[in-house]
């Protein structure tokens, strides 16, 4: 889902095929983007974080990162970050805390996205 509302989201990007091995995208200026999402988990005794597996990944040259809200049902996204790789890639796994300022350099527009989940809810892509 991510992968298909990011498509058509950002303009003049190039989709790999399904298992392309350390990138999503190459986008129009021929960066390597890797998509990652995940929805607000909920934790006893933590705060309300979001989890992205990264996996050292040194082959993408970006990652897009998209925060879902919480459960599995009707969510919507909530927070899009656009991230140089070297700032994540040396990481297996990277929490983002809803409350967290560490990443909004980072974070863009949400609204762009909304648009496009509701053109896809409503028969458009």
């Amino acid at each position: 889902v991510a992968k298909n509302i990011l498509e058509n989201t950002f303009k003049n990007v190039k989709r790999m095929p399904y298992g392309n091995p350390g990138y999503d995208f190459i986008c129009g200026r021929g960066f390597k983007v890797d998509v990652k999402s995940s929805r607000l988990h909920r934790r006893k005794e933590h705060l309300p974080r979001w989890e992205f597996k990264i996996n050292y990944n040194k082959t993408a040259e970006y990652f897009i990162l998209l925060g879902f809200g919480e459960g599995y049902i009707n969510t919507e996204p909530k927070k899009i970050w656009f991230v140089p790789a070297t700032e994540v890639n040396m990481y297996k796994n990277l929490c983002i805390r809803e409350d967290s300022h560490k990443w909004d350099a980072y974070e863009r527009p949400i609204q762009p996205v909304l648009d496009q989940c509701d053109d896809m809810r409503n028969g458009g892509v």
